[in-house]
């Protein structure tokens, strides 16, 4: 038993030296040989026993509450961070219980904004409480770190790379929509941010603000009391939705021009809350410090309910668990938001929130493009447009989407993330039949939340 494993050891040890120098590709050795470790993973699974350390982190930077997990005897050469810019808490989750038992300690930290419902949420700050989490690992002996970057955590992450490797000049001399002009020392230097050795991104946003245009209600165009313009309402049956099957067939001609009122609201909704916000510098507003703004109809892209819409990427790439190399079709289900206009928590925010959070400016909106150019947004009006931060980010870089995300709906998202990353270590990869909540969309897709957490240990296994 002892001589087979010992065999079985040495022939991925093999692989493992024989890929490592081009394990970045999107297809040749790289990703076929790493799926034989992904695939050996998923064999022999066993799960290491692991520690929970309940820690509050308080340094420079910021203060947080944190909780390490970590496997027993760990050799301190590798561990991971947690968080997501608006969840209920991160202290526990998928990725605090799946990586340690696979022998990789992970911090999951809250961050000063989780569980305020998003209502006063300013982007930039972020960052301190990421590296306050940085600097934690760093003092405590670790000798890598990496970034998980979770939906809306995609953002964030690329976010806080980007500036530990760029510094301010990320933020456009002020020139973003927040205004923010950067960090700053005591004496006026600018501060510098620790950088993590790479970035793990499983199903992430376009940004804050990218991914609310794929969402946003085109129809809208009393932003008072809601009323919609017949003519671009995707959930009305003159413009192809069928009501009792929950499905749309939307014509080219009203793509298009849903995608150009998308974009019309945004620059709208961007404009009232800075003539709002001058109104309250002037004095002259209802608060003395910020106002406060609702936005209605937050969930209806077409792609929802018309599956015939973005249906595969535009490249090859791997897909998991098969190790199959090809275009990657799309298998999600329908999501029908006909009842779109409840009050979520996306809603009301402060505009100085809806500026710096959720913002961003639009050219010419395409959700289906896989170049920043081709996307149509002006990214240098935001901060936390992820594939823009990521033209910035020189760390090696892992990308898992599920190809069942009814949430992340446009596979070509994650390319588009791929495409723009500045790493020469860089691979994306597909899941089949994981949903955006990590789950199988069906049951014959098998455990796929233990192929994600074997992925991502058979990437990082590569690397250290």
């Amino acid at each position: 038993m002892k001589i087979a494993l010992f065999k079985k050891s040495f022939s991925m040890i093999k692989l493992l030296a024989f890929c490592l120098p081009v394990v970045f590709f999107v297809s040749g050795c790289g990703d076929s040989d790493l799926f034989q470790l992904v695939k050996a993973a998923n064999a022999q699974t066993v799960p290491i026993s692991t520690s929970k350390d309940f820690i509050r982190i308080s340094n420079v930077f910021a203060s947080n509450d944190a909780v390490l997990y970590a496997p027993v005897g760990d050799d301190k050469k590798v561990a991971l961070i947690y968080t997501h810019p608006f969840a209920a808490t991160t202290l526990v989750g998928f990725f605090c219980d799946q990586l340690p038992i696979r022998g990789y300690a992970v911090l999951c930290f809250n961050n000063r904004y989780t569980n305020n419902q998003q209502l006063n949420t300013i982007w930039e700050p972020t960052a301190l409480d990421i590296a306050s989490a940085v600097t934690e690992l760093r003092t405590r002996g670790y000798q890598k770190v990496y970034l998980i970057g979770y939906s809306a955590g995609g953002p964030t992450m690329a976010y806080y790379q980007a500036l530990a490797e760029k510094g301010n000049a990320i933020f456009n001399s002020g020139n973003t929509l927040s205004g923010f002009m950067g960090f700053f020392n005591a004496d006026k230097t600018a501060r510098s941010f620790p950088p993590s050795d790479g970035l793990i991104f499983v199903n992430p946003s376009s940004g804050v603000g990218a991914s609310g245009m794929f969402r946003l209600d085109g129809s809208i165009i009393d932003e008072e009391n809601g009323t919609r313009d017949p003519a671009l309402d995707m959930y009305s049956s003159a413009n192809g939705f069928d009501a009792v099957k929950g499905t749309g067939t939307y014509t080219k001609t009203f793509l298009q021009n849903y995608y150009a009122a998308q974009c019309n609201r945004m620059n709208k909704l961007i404009d009232s809350s800075q003539k709002r916000l001058e109104i309250v510098k002037s004095g002259k507003g209802r608060f003395v410090d910020d106002e406060l703004s609702l936005t209605v109809g937050l969930r209806a892209n077409p792609a929802y309910v018309d599956l015939s819409l973005a249906t595969t990427t535009k490249g090859s790439y791997l897909l998991l668990p098969s190790g199959e190399i090809s275009v990657v079709k799309n298998e999600r289900k329908l999501n029908n938001y006909s009842t779109r206009n409840r009050g979520v928590d996306e809603a009301a925010r402060t505009d100085t929130s809806f500026l710096s959070y959720r913002a961003v400016k639009c050219v010419s909106f395409n959700p289906d493009a896989t170049t920043k150019d081709d996307h149509g947004l002006d990214t240098k009006s935001s901060n936390n447009v992820t594939y823009a931060n990521m033209e910035l980010v020189k760390a090696p870089t892992l990308i898992i989407q599920g190809n069942a995300d009814n949430t992340i709906v446009h596979l070509t998202i994650p390319e588009l993330i791929f495409n723009s990353t500045a790493a020469t270590d860089k691979s994306l990869w597909f899941i089949k039949g994981m949903t955006h909540g990590i789950t199988a969309n069906n049951s014959s897709d098998g455990d796929v939340p233990g192929v994600l957490a074997n992925s991502i240990a058979s990437w990082l296994k590569t690397r250290n």
